[in-house]
């Protein structure tokens, strides 16, 4: 399990096709940067911590397939 904050870095991974995330400690808000990944196809970041709002870049996510944010304080 990890705790803190969702790691910006994960932007760098531009090839990264499969994010899952859920089921950690994650808490404060969903990087921005996440929205770079354009080959992401699936992006799972439910039964975290995470607050605030969904990030306005999600939509720059054109081969998204499959996402899951539940279980989060999100807006």
């Amino acid at each position: 399990m990890f705790h803190g904050g969702i790691p910006s870095a994960l932007s760098n991974c531009t090839y990264l096709q499969i994010l899952h995330l859920s089921y950690n400690d994650f808490s404060g808000a969903v990087p921005k940067d996440i929205g770079n990944l354009s080959k992401l196809k699936e992006l799972y970041l439910g039964r975290n911590r995470l607050q605030g709002e969904i990030p306005r870049e999600f939509g720059n996510l054109t081969e998204l397939e499959r996402m899951s944010l539940s279980e989060n304080e999100l807006q």
